[in-house]
């Protein structure tokens, strides 16, 4: 609903209030003869209040995927966001897996975490009208050796047989170049193709007017009792997913982040001819045309947007290890990535401004941990269910 807001200038009949009082008032209330004498005489400066439930700061993976389940169940949000196509949501690859690490474990609720992203990708697509979400194989080569044997003669094995594809029908080189006879084959992988998806979304919040363009700083907002205002808009909460730059917002700036710079780059080659992800140190996805996604580096100093001579030698070192085909670098790209000290996403509300709040936190697995977290907030936002304790910021609470 959209208010008045009106400041009175004069003592005769201002809506109840004194003078110099900014009184809110509904349009549906006003009658429209007051309403004229307010603008007339009284020679009102006035506004239109935009009433919202949630304003979201930052429309990178987590802003995107909570404006969504919030939006699922009609609550009015409003989104403050600067694009920045160097964000690690834009850069990222969005690569998912079940299986990870170098003994080749589990991925941390995997059983749960990638079903539910699934269908909820699927149910963004239809949403947007767009298709982001991908399934490719992976192939997983040794390291430093590992071996496929002794990789499957694990004692929990079993905890992840339902991901591998049986070694018989696992290729012993790919494009008759590329030795994979020692590597494991893992289905359930793949990539969401989040910058598409960020775009979309954005597009459509800012053609519903659910987006604004801007920076934003904290500054900006005003508490009146339980609410918060920004500019013109009145809100019943605040949920920052800023990204590495929560260390910049005093709210939030105690919690133990510990941000990452990762750059990879798209190249082409028109020999590579590779269907299924390779992975040995480094990925290499295969994005059609010819084209491939190449990753990622990790440094915990230097910490900007901007691709290094660094990064690119590193990983063409790693590329030309792996495959022996001629390739050309499209582009280069550099990202932080929001990663905290126990690797656990970052949910919850402020030990003493309960009505700000902070998703963030979601790392290197962000694509497959976003859409079940975003979705767990609001259940606590909005039902009250508890949240879970490995996520919730309760437990940092000691750091504030």
């Amino acid at each position: 609903m959209e208010y008045l807001k009106i400041q009175c200038l004069d003592l005769t009949s201002c809506l109840g209030g004194s003078k110099d009082e900014i009184v809110e008032v509904s349009l549906l209330e006003l009658p429209i003869l007051q309403f004229v004498y307010v603008i007339l005489i009284f020679k009102q400066t006035f506004t239109f209040m935009l009433k919202v439930d949630y304003l979201i700061v930052g429309q990178g993976m987590a802003g995107t995927l909570l404006a969504y389940f919030l939006l699922k169940r009609n609550k009015e949000i409003f989104i403050i966001d600067q694009f920045n196509p160097s964000s690690a949501s834009m850069v990222g690859a969005g690569l998912f897996n079940p299986i990870t690490g170098s003994r080749n474990v589990k991925t941390w609720m995997a059983d749960v975490i990638f079903p539910f992203a699934e269908k909820a990708y699927l149910n963004i697509e239809l949403f947007l009208n767009q298709s982001f979400y991908h399934k490719i194989n992976l192939i997983k080569m040794p390291v430093g050796g590992q071996s496929q044997d002794n990789m499957r003669n694990r004692t929990d094995i079993q905890e992840i047989a339902h991901y591998l594809v049986d070694v018989e029908h696992i290729p012993f080189n790919v494009n008759g170049e590329i030795n994979t006879s020692d590597s494991i084959e893992i289905t359930g992988t793949g990539y969401i193709d989040m910058s598409a998806l960020i775009i979309a979304f954005r597009k459509k919040m800012l053609l519903e007017k659910r987006l604004a363009e801007s920076e934003f700083a904290v500054n900006e907002l005003k508490f009146e009792e339980d609410l918060i205002f920004w500019k013109d808009i009145r809100a019943t909460k605040i949920i920052f997913c800023e990204g590495y730059k929560a260390i910049q917002n005093h709210y939030f700036s105690w919690l133990p982040f510990v941000p990452a710079k990762g750059e990879l780059f798209t190249i082409h080659s028109k020999e590579l001819k590779l269907d299924k992800i390779l992975n040995k140190g480094i990925f290499v996805l295969p994005l059609g045309d010819d084209k491939y996604r190449v990753g990622s580096t990790y440094t915990w100093s230097d910490l900007d947007e901007t691709p290094t001579v660094g990064g690119e030698k590193e990983l063409c070192e790693k590329l030309r290890e792996l495959i022996p085909f001629t390739f050309r670098i499209l582009d280069h790209k550099a990202g932080i990535r929001p990663t905290v000290k126990d690797r656990k996403p970052l949910l919850g509300l402020h030990p003493v401004k309960r009505n700000i709040g902070i998703f963030n936190g979601l790392g290197t697995k962000g694509s497959t941990l976003a859409p079940y977290f975003a979705n767990h907030f609001v259940e606590y936002l909005e039902e009250n269910k508890a949240l879970e304790r490995t996520v919730d910021i309760r437990r940092f609470y000691a750091l504030h």
